[in-house]
C-alpha cells in the first residue's frame, strides 16, 4: 500500500472571528487551533506525511509549532492562496512523491477524531473520493427575492459535508492539469471532482464543527473544558 498523505489547510484569515491573529493560530484552550488537528494526524498510524498550508506570514510561527510538539510528519510548509481552492492548489503542486490517497482537512476544524480518518480511509479503498457527512435536523427552505419561501428540501437527503475529504492520488493528479478557472466555483475539495468520479459519503461527527465565528470559538472552548479529562490524557491540554 502506498503513502498517505493528509493536506492541513490554515490559510484562512479568520475575518469573522474577529481576531488580528490568523484563524489556524488563534488559541483553543491555550494553543493554536492548527494544534489539534496536526496532533491528530500526527498519532494516526496510517498517516505517514503531513503538508501544512498556512499564510506566508504564519511560516515562522508553523515551524515553531512543529519544534515545540515535536512533529515529526509535517513534510513540507505551503503558501496558501487568495482562495480556498487555490491553497488546495498549492498544495497539490508542491507534491513531488507519488502518495496512494490524500486527505484534505480545515484546521477550523479542531475536533476531528482518529475514527473517523479510520472511516474515510476505510472507504477509499473501495471509492476514489470519500467525505464525512453529517445528516440535516432541521427544516431547511429554499428562500428567494425578499426572504419569501420559495419551497421546502427533503432534509432526508441533505447532508452537512466536513473534513478530512479522501481522494486517491491517481484522481487528483487530473484535476491539477486543468486549467485553473474550470475549478471554480469551488466550496469543497470534493467539487473538483464529483462531476466525473463517485464520491461516496461516510458518517461524520456532530462535533467535528468548523469554528467561523466568535460564537463558534465560544462553544469549542465550552466542549474542550467538557472533555478536558480526554484531552488531557490525550494531548496533555
Amino acid at each position: 500500500m502506498g503513502e498517505i498523505t493528509a493536506i492541513i489547510l490554515g490559510a484562512g484569515k479568520g475575518k469573522r472571528l474577529k481576531r488580528k491573529t490568523s484563524k489556524a493560530f488563534v488559541s483553543l484552550g491555550g494553543r493554536p487551533l492548527l494544534y489539534y488537528s496536526l496532533r491528530t494526524f500526527e498519532y494516526h498510524p496510517r498517516i505517514e506525511s503531513i503538508i501544512l498550508v498556512v499564510r506566508t506570514q504564519d511560516f515562522e510561527k508553523a515551524y515553531s509549532l512543529i519544534r515545540e510538539y515535536k512533529f515529526k510528519k509535517v513534510r513540507k510548509i505551503v503558501k496558501g492562496g487568495r482562495e480556498r481552492v487555490d491553497s488546495v492548489w498549492n498544495a497539490l503542486k508542491e507534491i513531488d512523491f507519488d502518495p496512494e490517497y490524500l486527505l484534505v482537512h480545515d484546521s477550523a476544524r479542531p475536533f476531528l477524531d482518529e475514527n473517523l480518518i479510520t472511516r474515510v480511509l476505510k472507504a477509499l479503498e473501495k471509492y476514489k473520493a470519500v467525505i464525512p457527512g453529517v445528516r440535516i435536523q432541521d427544516t431547511l427552505k429554499e428562500v428567494g427575492e425578499e426572504n419569501i419561501v420559495k419551497k421546502t428540501l427533503l432534509r432526508e437527503k441533505i447532508w452537512l459535508i466536513q473534513t478530512p475529504q479522501g481522494f486517491s492520488w491517481e484522481v487528483l493528479k487530473k484535476v491539477i492539469n486543468q486549467p485553473k478557472f474550470k475549478l471554480k466555483p469551488v466550496y469543497d475539495d470534493a467539487c473538483l471532482i464529483e462531476a466525473k468520479e463517485k464520491v461516496k459519503v461516510v458518517p461524520g461527527s456532530f462535533f467535528n464543527f468548523k469554528i467561523t465565528t466568535s460564537e463558534d470559538l465560544f462553544l469549542a472552548n465550552l466542549y474542550l473544558s467538557y472533555r478536558k479529562d480526554f484531552y488531557e490524557s490525550r494531548f496533555g491540554v
